[in-house]
């Protein structure tokens, strides 16, 4: 068995490399905005593709958006999926911790993040708290002041901003 299969079985056939790398919640066969461009539309799923047994994106708006789970990775880390697979698959199996041994590579044990090429995505860093589960803890929460139009809506309710505020 080669190592790109063997990732794949120890990852839900792609689909854990998915929910590791992605920067949002996601639900495979549901659509959703893609988070690799600003994308206007729900026009992006992730399914199961029959023929090479693996996860894929597939991007409806935007064909360019599109690939495996391998694809994916690559784009998140700012590398080429074509060109430099072998540290794609380095990546993988450091950063999900696969215990995969890649031929003639000795294992390093801290993950390596690289900035991708596209500046719209922001990739999340890595949590300070080992016991986290590993697709948790990945974001941070800025908060916003309250619009006008929002205060109004709550408003028409009843409800306050010390309301708002308090929760």
């Amino acid at each position: 068995m080669n190592v790109k299969e063997e990732i794949l079985q120890r990852t839900n056939r792609g689909l854990d490399i998915f929910y590791f790398y992605m920067p949002i919640n996601f639900v495979p066969k549901r659509n959703f905005r893609n988070p690799l461009y600003d994308d206007k539309r729900a026009s992006c799923n992730i399914y199961l593709d029959a023929k090479s047994d693996c996860y894929r994106m597939k991007d409806f708006g935007n064909d360019l958006y599109s690939g495996d789970c391998f694809w994916f990775a690559a784009t998140m880390q700012g590398l080429d999926a074509h060109t430099e697979f072998m540290q794609v698959l380095e990546t993988i199996i450091r950063d999900l911790q696969l215990s995969i041994s890649l031929p003639g590579k000795a294992r390093s044990a801290a993950p390596v993040r690289k900035a991708p090429n596209s500046g719209s995505v922001a990739l999340p860093q890595p949590s300070e708290h080992e016991n986290t589960p590993w697709n948790k803890g990945r974001f941070s929460i800025v908060e916003q002041p309250c619009r006008m139009e929002e205060l109004a809506f709550w408003g028409r309710y009843g409800i306050d901003t010390k309301t708002l505020q308090r929760f």
